[in-house]
């Protein structure tokens, strides 16, 4: 197993990057794309070529049916063969396994994959992209009926609404959510990450750009005034402190409310790293997080 580090962060960027620049070919990555063969609850063999995926399957306790991981995922209850990166699959790897079901999902470059492997005859599922936690909890459903789960899947999303109608609460702080500093990548409107910005009681400033991770300029940042910078890399208090000083006093560097997180839990799209997002968020946005 390898930690997840920083520097996934700007993976899954490039990946969001490329797939939005990609989205008048990849028709095919917008539903849940199932292979004829497959039935709900017959996958005993399953190669999860996401680490979201991976997770929702520990979570709803299917670790043992899979067979092949990429090379970022949780700790597992079993040795599982690492077949892919984040971003390039091993398809001879992948073939030799014989999986029942190769899971990827939409939100991931590695997606553009797909077609490969169904080219070689393997059962190909792609599940639909998350913008929320409502498409996060239907994906998950969808996983769990497809490994036997169902009954499972419906009884956690229900306590995961539930825990979610506990903390969300009502936007009010203005927030900036960073994913990279060179170059600069905010979270957007169409990211995930907005949605959880939202439900921990911010304004996403890059919430009105309807793309996931825009690249944005130093001078629509400070135009923005955020009274919250918070980014996935570290170092942040020094970074926009050295690359705002020029510009007109940024309320977030103000208040010194400027954080830097782990990404132990933002870049999942699971209902219980949802949750998890949410719980950070909302404490940073409170001011009662160390920097």
């Amino acid at each position: 197993m390898k930690i997840f580090d920083t520097h996934i962060a700007l993976v899954l960027v490039s990946a969001a990057l490329f797939i939005g620049l990609a989205r008048e070919s990849r028709e095919g990555l917008q539903g849940n794309t199932v292979s004829t063969n497959v039935h709900d609850g017959s996958i005993r063999r399953v190669v999860s070529l996401s680490p979201s995926i991976t997770r929702q399957m520990a979570d709803l306790g299917a670790q043992d049916l899979l067979v092949g991981v990429t090379t970022y995922h949780p700790p597992l209850e079993k040795e599982v063969e690492v077949v892919s990166t984040v971003v390039q699959p091993n398809l001879e790897r992948i073939y030799a396994l014989r999986p029942q079901a190769v899971f990827f999902s939409g939100d991931d470059v590695i997606a553009l994959q797909g077609e490969r492997l169904r080219v070689l005859g393997l059962p190909v599922i792609i599940f639909e992209k998350n913008f929320g936690f409502d498409d996060i909890c239907r994906n998950y459903i969808r996983l769990a009926a497809l490994l036997g789960r169902e009954a499972k899947g419906h009884a956690r999303v229900k306590y995961y609404r539930e825990e979610l109608l506990r903390q969300r609460r009502a936007p009010g702080v203005r927030c900036a959510f960073f994913v990279s500093h060179n170059p600069l990548v905010a979270a957007g409107g169409s990211s995930f990450i907005d949605a959880v910005i939202r439900d921990s009681g911010g304004v996403n400033v890059f919430g009105g750009v309807d793309i996931p991770y825009p690249i944005v300029s130093l001078e629509t940042l400070a135009a923005r005034e955020p009274e919250v910078i918070i980014s996935m890399m570290p170092g942040a208090v020094e970074f926009f402190s050295s690359i705002l000083k020029d510009m007109p006093a940024c309320p977030a560097l103000e208040s010194g409310r400027v954080f830097s997180v782990k990404d132990d839990h933002i870049p999942y799209y699971t209902p219980r790293d949802y949750l998890e997002s949410v719980r950070l968020i909302s404490m940073l946005l409170d001011g009662e997080h160390s920097r």
